[in-house]
């Protein structure tokens, strides 16, 4: 048998990663193996910029 043959790394499955939803911050998609937080219902990425972009957004829509 070939060495090659008996490497685990060529046939490895990797899982979907899960999808959790969509960052109100940045608008782009968070899965299970990231932070986040879960304000009311909406996530947003554990990440300053994202933060700053949601409550930007959250400003705008009470004034």
């Amino acid at each position: 048998m070939s060495r090659l043959q008996t490497m685990a790394r060529f046939d490895e499955r990797i899982p979907e990663p899960t999808m959790i939803g969509k960052c109100k911050g940045c608008g782009e998609i968070i899965t299970a193996s990231e932070e986040f937080f879960d304000h009311e219902g909406e996530f947003v990425h554990d990440e300053f910029d994202c933060i700053r972009e949601y409550f930007k957004k959250i400003a705008d829509l009470v004034q």
